[in-house]
């Protein structure tokens, strides 16, 4: 494999770009090998995040209680949070790769990773790509050099992810939705002056109204024409709480054709009439 350069890991930081939305949280990086393993932890201890551990030359042992594990080259193993373990032993030319990374609850990476740990997997040759990138990246003076690694560091660990014994079963995916829905959902929620129609809004998203339809119901389980009346019902809901317009001002800055029209959407919507959902708002 590569070899990495120490010095250039051990002094880039990725926490400037910690703003980035991930399903993964890539946290500090540490790079060992012979001439600084005290790096290496041979006393039995836990985190509260989870680690991955590639090896790039040499032998290593870990210890998990009474249960060891071997990584050599080109290998790697994730160990969980409060998981308690430590190197048993390494070979003098040991060259260790480590990230610190935290995963959300609510994702599907989750479980995935938590598959993996404790196991010794090989690279896949995309995860090795995305290693190599972050490698190099970590030795260049790009401006946007934390950023980039960042990016890259939660690529390799979704890569990483799709090795787990369970992929087949659970996929992962970088998106739980469809780019065209998101950009419809967009479009309505930034145009809420606007009383859309389904064929308006498919034209926008270049894709058929029926086709466009199925994703919202398979994504957002309601119909398009669902999704918008709700997103009108919230605007009527925010500008009545938090504003004095008269319903017609309101019906008028909402798109609405007519304070009639207004009205039979409030009643079909809530149950009440324009005045009566002011005034149960007003309550809350």
């Amino acid at each position: 494999m590569e070899k990495i350069n120490v010095d250039a890991i051990n002094k880039t930081s990725i926490s400037a770009a910690r703003d980035y939305c991930f399903a993964v949280k890539p946290l500090w990086l540490i790079a060992t090998n012979s001439e600084n393993t005290y790096t290496l932890n041979c006393r039995n201890h836990n985190h509260a995040f989870y680690e991955l551990h590639i090896i790039t030359s040499g032998r290593l042992i870990y210890s998990f209680g009474t249960e060891e594990l071997t990584l050599c080259e080109s290998q790697f193993t994730v160990i969980p949070h409060h998981h308690r373990h430590k190197v048993q032993s390494h070979s003098d030319n040991i060259e260790k790769f480590t990230l610190a990374f935290e995963i959300d609850t609510n994702s599907p990476v989750l479980s995935a990773m938590n598959n993996l740990s404790n196991k010794c997997f090989s690279l896949s040759k995309s995860a090795e790509l995305y290693f190599r990138e972050i490698l190099a990246l970590c030795s260049s003076k790009k401006d946007y050099k934390s950023e980039m690694i960042y990016i890259s560091l939660c690529n390799l660990l979704f890569e990483i992810a799709e090795l787990s014994d369970n992929s087949s079963k659970t996929k992962i995916h970088r998106s739980d939705s469809d780019d065209r829905v998101f950009k419809a959902k967009k479009y309505i929620e930034d145009n809420f002056d606007v009383f859309f129609t389904c064929e308006e809004v498919a034209l926008y998203c270049r894709i058929g109204e029926k086709q466009l339809g199925r994703l919202f119901k398979k994504y957002e389980n309601m119909s398009l024409l669902e999704f918008i009346h709700l997103k009108k019902f919230e605007s009527i809901k925010k500008l009545m709480r938090e504003s004095n317009m008269s319903h017609r001002k309101i019906a008028e800055n909402l798109g609405f054709s007519s304070a009639q029209y207004f009205g039979k959407f409030v009643l079909r919507m809530s149950g009440m009439t324009p005045e009566e959902l002011r005034r149960s708002i007003s309550n809350n």
